[in-house]
């Protein structure tokens, strides 16, 4: 039997961004940030949860747009959601394990968020509690 294709192919992500940034597509068409993996050909490339270096995310990002990677994935923090829509012409994914940090960096122009990336705490020997 034939089945369709998944969508999406990372990690979980929370798929409400594009309506509150205004980039929404029109009736009928996915948002620009989930045609590629609608196409399977999605290329995220990640500057690190934990990387609050503004300069070393934005060029991480403008390496990712002119490499015509799919969207970048940057740590929730909104100046550096806005300084990666100010100088790179790519979708922005936002990760925290923090979903209150959301709505800020959505703001800020993220368009996709992920709940997760618990690898980096992991090797750093931070796990997480059932209530945390």
């Amino acid at each position: 039997a034939d089945r369709p294709a998944p969508m999406l192919a990372l990690a979980p992500a929370l798929l409400l961004a594009p309506l509150a940034t205004g980039t929404a597509a029109r009736p009928g068409s996915l948002p620009r940030v989930l045609v590629p993996f609608k196409e399977q050909r999605a290329v995220k490339v990640i500057s690190g949860i934990m990387n609050f270096d503004a300069d070393h995310v934005a060029t991480v990002c403008r390496a990712a747009a002119a490499g015509a990677a799919s969207l970048v994935d940057v740590a929730c923090d909104p100046a550096i959601v806005a300084r990666v829509r100010a100088e790179a012409d790519i979708p922005v994914c936002v990760s925290s394990v923090k979903p209150y940090q959301f709505p800020a960096a959505v703001a800020a122009g993220a368009e996709m968020v992920e709940i997760g990336n618990f690898d980096f705490f992991y090797t750093e020997g931070k796990t997480f509690s059932g209530d945390e």
